[in-house]
């Protein structure tokens, strides 16, 4: 089984409100993608080609994704630019 790894940067959009409450908290945009490494054999030089790209928006998810044969085997977020907003219960 050839493994391959590969790092995304998506966009993230907060979830649904109602009457100032969150619902669904912060979500990933799968058809944001704000930038997408080469595939590599090992997830250190997917890390690295990652770590030169300046994210142009305000709010993202990193992932890892892990490749086994062409298919997606594993997906992990690893890092986020969004703060946790605390809010009181009602």
């Amino acid at each position: 089984m050839a493994k391959t790894y590969q790092t995304y940067l998506y966009g993230a959009s907060f979830g649904i409100e109602e009457n100032g409450r969150i619902l669904d908290g912060w979500q990933v945009d799968r058809n944001n993608i704000l930038f997408q490494s080469k595939e590599y054999e090992n997830p250190t030089d997917a890390m690295q080609e990652l770590n030169f790209h300046e994210p142009s928006h305000p709010n993202w998810f990193a992932t890892m994704v892990e490749w086994t044969d062409g298919e997606v085997s594993d997906e992990q977020i690893f890092d986020s630019s969004l703060i946790f907003v605390d809010y009181p219960d009602y």
